[in-house]
């Protein structure tokens, strides 16, 4: 162990007699552990995507009956409310009904849980990296499974940990992220989740057109009353309305202004502000370390000079 204490001594005295030597030291450690940890980190890359509600004489907008232009300048800056139908995308993200859906689409959970899929065995099996292998230790000594294959509750939890939302210029715009290293999982795993989303939320409100339209012609074959026919009438042709909105082809709840796209080169690590913000960080705490030395040594100077 001589080789290795003889180091720590030259250190501890370059800390004490050459304070210059000991922040380069530090400096050229923490930098070197840097580039260490950028060589070992898995390379990630990035898709995003912009949504928004949807404006402009698309589905929900005329199942609001809405879409002047006033209103396409209210909605894309904030002076007018949400439409019900994009507040409802942003609440199934993390929602079990869409996570169940993608659970029968064993492309998409090949691509999302990529490091737990054996293409050989073409089965699951825990994932490796000493940190999935402190997760197992911890799980085991608190009497949980140690591995739990993909399920519904992972895929919600996941979704929920890994695709980030933040604010886009326009005031209602939101730009979807996820991290991937693998490009093309990465893009295939957004595209996935927008897409199944917001064919969710399709079929919820179709179902919802449908038993509506169902109770009102019960109702409607069930009396004769003119005032209550006159009431039905038009509210069963707004549902067929609604009913044929739902039914399009283009998005329902969301409009995808920017479609999913990936990022060419990785975006994580990131070397050059690793560096920076390492060597600043190697810096700072050298200097505190010395700083601290110098005033324990003046408290000593000047407890000695009292007594």
């Amino acid at each position: 162990m001589r080789w290795l204490s003889a180091p720590f001594r030259w250190y501890r005295s370059a800390y004490f007699e050459r304070p210059w030597l000991f922040i380069l030291v530090t400096l050229i450690l923490c930098e070197a552990a840097a580039v260490a940890f950028i060589l070992v980190s898995p390379k990630k890359y990035t898709a995003s995507a912009i949504i928004m509600p949807i404006i402009a004489d698309k589905p929900d907008q005329r199942l609001l009956g809405g879409g002047s232009g006033e209103g396409v300048a209210n909605l894309l800056f904030g002076g007018q409310k949400v439409p019900p139908e994009f507040d409802r995308f942003m609440q199934t993200l993390a929602s079990t009904t869409l996570s169940e859906r993608l659970l029968q689409d064993p492309e998409f959970l090949q691509a999302f849980f990529a490091n737990e899929w054996d293409p050989e065995t073409r089965s699951w099996r825990p994932p490796g990296g000493p940190v999935a292998w402190v997760k197992s230790q911890v799980a085991k000594a608190t009497g949980l499974p140690p591995y739990i294959p993909p399920n519904a509750d992972r895929i919600r939890d996941a979704i929920q940990d890994n695709l980030n939302m933040k604010s886009g210029v326009a005031s209602n715009a939101q730009v979807v992220t996820y991290d991937h290293t693998n490009p093309q999982a990465a893009l295939y795993v957004l595209r996935t989740v927008i897409a199944d989303n917001d064919q969710v939320n399709r079929e919820q409100i179709a179902n919802q057109i449908s038993s509506l339209i169902s109770r009102i012609n019960a109702l409607l074959s069930s009396t004769t009353d003119l005032t209550m026919r006159d009431t039905l009438i038009p509210l069963l042709v707004e549902q067929r309305r609604r009913q044929l909105a739902v039914q399009g082809d283009t998005p329902f709840a969301i409009d995808v202004i920017d479609p999913p796209s990936v990022s060419v080169a990785p975006t994580s690590p990131k070397p050059l502000l690793l560096l920076v913000v390492i060597g600043v960080f190697a810096i700072f705490a050298a200097s505190s370390a010395l700083i601290f030395r110098i005033t324990l040594r003046g408290l000593g100077d000047l407890a000695n000079a009292t007594q």
